[in-house]
């Protein structure tokens, strides 16, 4: 022992030279290695889905639990849906459920892993319809469906659905970039909020929900269903030829919520508390809708 132990010792030094390179790398790989396990996305919530697709309806292949790290093979950057490995198993998961300390897959609603875009009507240079009864912001359409739809995007924060806005500002956005942004997110709900007009006072009352393909029928009734407990005539579900739902592929709604040029629709339109009762309203609706898939 002592022998090989001084001739260690006692090697030359470019030897020396050789065995230093060598320990070198094996550290600098093993740092390496490290650096790269801890640059991966560590799971912060109770437990995630892992999928075998990118899709809330797709079948379960495992649940990952917190603390877990992920090996990230590919990104939708569309989506947000990522393929990943974790604890000897592939698949996708909905990648912005990762890092939410409060999610639990085991006791979330299907909701969760859904990607819903909201669709405030109008905006910018577009009043929308007008009232008839004065003049000013306080009588255009623009000013009460953002309120309306942020109000939405409020109640799901809960939920943990990955909600995406046309707009949150008063700012034009083009009708066919509305329905593109549903198109490219792969949304599974859409939903654009308007109020109506028939362009002569109070010749007409109400609320109504709009759907243009067959995809968004299972939805446009549990929303009018829902709406059953609001102040204004229900005037039913129907058939939209709209664009932003026409060139829609995924399941699409547009809401009219009253008419403004009508007194008492103008009244409850303008009434926060309505507005908020019809954003409860959807918000069950799309729990309900999610929950039967």
């Amino acid at each position: 022992m002592n022998k090989k132990i001084n001739s260690f010792l006692s090697a030359s030094p470019g030897v020396w030279m050789v065995r230093l390179i060598i320990t070198a790398c094996i550290v600098g790989i093993i740092v390496i290695e490290l650096g790269l396990y801890f640059a991966r996305p560590l799971v912060t919530a109770h437990s995630v889905n892992l999928r075998s697709s990118p899709q809330l309806s797709a079948k379960l292949v495992s649940r990952i639990n917190t603390g877990t790290r992920l090996k990230v093979i590919k990104k939708n950057e569309s989506t947000e849906w990522w393929y990943v490995k974790a604890n000897g198993h592939t698949g996708w998961i909905a990648s912005w459920l990762i890092d939410q300390p409060k999610y639990n897959a085991k006791t979330a609603d299907k909701i969760s892993e859904a990607t819903i875009v909201l669709d405030p009507g109008h905006g910018g240079q577009d009043t929308g319809t007008l009232s008839h009864f004065g003049s000013g912001a306080n009588n255009e359409e623009k000013t009460y469906t953002l309120p309306l739809a942020l109000r939405v995007r409020d109640l799901l924060k809960p939920t943990f659905a990955r909600v995406i806005m046309s707009r949150t500002s008063d700012k034009t956005v083009g009708l066919q970039d509305r329905a593109n942004l549903s198109n490219h997110t792969k949304a599974n709900l859409f939903m654009s909020f308007h109020y109506n007009s028939s362009n002569v006072a109070n010749d007409a009352t109400g609320f109504e929900v709009f759907k243009y393909h067959r995809n968004a029928d299972i939805f446009a009734e549990i929303l009018n269903n829902n709406f059953a407990n609001l102040p204004l005539t229900n005037r039913g579900v129907s058939f939209g030829n709209y664009l932003v739902l026409r060139n829609n592929t995924q399941p699409a709604v547009l809401i009219e919520m009253g008419f403004m040029d009508n007194t008492r629709d103008l009244q409850y339109i303008r009434n926060a508390s309505y507005r908020n009762q019809v954003a409860q309203d959807v918000v069950k609706s799309m729990n309900q809708y999610f929950d039967a898939e």
